[in-house]
């Protein structure tokens, strides 16, 4: 009965009824004398039998059917992070970098392609998450910079010398006066140049910027001359 349940294709939604009325019509049931003796009652048995054995079946396949999908998408995840990585390795994704920027470069890639309708985080998502962390890491040096010009504005200010300046409008005065000579804070503003910025923000005024590399300082200088 189990075997003839199986080459009826009875699965696990099919219902008792249905089940019964494929084996009664079945040819093996028709032209099976002793197969038709049999109780309703055992029928039955071997059907729930039969629907246990297929239910457990069933849900072992759905469970290494998830499996497997979660370590498709987990491997799908893993790649686009690795092709996320690689354009932040050459520099095509730096702090502040826009989604438009780069969709353009990675749009074919399947990479990216097998990440779409996926669940969890999506391709925008791990795209910000990258250039988040590089905003945080731009802001840190914002400050290191920061810091040093208010140190060399600092020194300019108590670096200012005097000297004597003749006081023709005041002939009765003592005729000398002391006059502070220093020089200007250095601001950052939009038209300030690249040589006008590395001539006071280097690693010879300020030991704090030696940990910062060329390329590093530009993307500050663009962006607080930008702000």
């Amino acid at each position: 009965m189990v075997s003839l349940f199986k080459e009826l294709n009875v699965d696990v939604v099919t219902r008792w009824r249905q089940a019964y009325d494929l084996l009664v019509q079945s040819n093996d049931w028709q032209s099976d004398a002793e197969l038709r003796k049999l109780p309703s009652l055992d029928i039955l048995l071997a059907f729930e039998d039969y629907s246990r054995v297929r239910e457990r079946e069933y849900e072992e396949q759905m469970r290494r059917a998830q499996v497997e999908k979660t370590r498709k998408e987990r491997k799908a995840r893993e790649a686009f992070k690795a092709l996320l990585h690689d354009l932040v390795k050459e520099g095509t994704i730096k702090a502040r970098t826009k989604w438009k920027e780069v969709y353009p470069i990675f749009k074919q890639d399947e990479r990216y392609l097998d990440m779409l309708g996926n669940p969890g985080s999506n391709p925008l998502e791990l795209f910000w998450d990258t250039v988040d962390i590089l905003d945080q890491e731009l802001d840190g040096k914002i400050v290191i910079v920061e810091d040093a010009i208010k140190r060399v504005n600092a020194n300019r200010i108590g670096a200012g010398d005097t000297k004597d300046v003749d006081m023709e409008d005041e002939p009765d005065d003592k005729g000398k006066d002391r006059m502070d000579v220093s020089e200007p804070p250095f601001v950052v503003l939009p038209e300030t140049t690249w040589e006008a910025f590395a001539a006071v923000i280097n690693p010879s005024v300020d030991n704090s910027l030696k940990a910062l590399r060329d390329e590093e300082m530009k993307l500050v200088f663009k962006t607080v001359c930008s702000i």
